[in-house]
This record gives C-alpha cells, structure tokens and sequence, in this order.
C-alpha cells in the first residue's frame, strides 16, 4: 500500500509542474518571439513591450524595415523605417547566462582564497 502512496505523492508533485512548464512555454516561450514561426523574408528584429498586451516591434520584411504597433485587437503600421540600419549581433553583445552563472561559481569558489577577479556585468 505504501508503495501506491508514494506514487500517487510523487505524481501529485510531478504533474502540477509540468503542467506550469507547459503552461509558460506556451504563453511566454517560442511562438511569442517567432522563433518556431518566422519566414524567410519577415523578421521581427526587436520589441519592446508597452504593458500587458502590447508591443512595439522593428520589423523586417525583405529589404524594407517598418516600426508597428502590436495589441491583442490590432496590428499597426506606426512608421516605414527608410534609413533604419540593422546592429551587427557579435558575442561581445549577447550575455551567455550559462557563462555568467559559471563565473559566478568560480568567483564564489575562490573568494575564500583571497582571489577577487570576478568582474560584475
């Protein structure tokens, strides 16, 4: 009996948190950043949000570049984008969270050792 207990405990923690997995993947991960839906020749470079449910977004389609407006009831044309120029991603720009949390470690490893040459980002 005990053995059926520890199952139905072991499922009850389990389940809710995939559940809430899921739950955040589908609302905050891969389809609102278009990173599962994005074609060949429209990008969204950049956006910004303006509360809950609406956004700005730097978008490119082909060669042409437009600021919109985006909310749950619309899509809006703010500007056409003539002289907008698209910044270069280098590894310089991009924080790698698996590397600062490395650093992080190391630093807090040696701090005992009166090694101190950890750098705050």
């Amino acid at each position: 009996m005990s053995d059926i207990a520890g199952a139905v405990l072991r499922m009850a923690i389990v389940l809710p948190l995939v559940l809430l997995v899921a739950y955040l993947s589908i609302k905050y991960g891969f389809m609102q950043n278009n990173r599962f839906f994005s074609g060949g020749n429209i990008r969204i470079l950049e956006q910004v949000s303006l509360g809950h449910k609406a956004k700005i977004c730097i978008v490119r389609v082909g060669e042409q570049y437009y600021l919109m407006g985006c909310s749950e009831q619309q899509v809006t044309l703010l500007k056409e984008l003539d002289d907008y120029q698209e910044m270069p991603k280098t590894h310089q720009n991009i924080k790698n969270p698996w590397q600062e949390l490395n650093s992080w470690l190391k630093h807090r490893r040696t701090a005992g050792k009166g090694n101190n040459d950890y750098e705050e980002h």
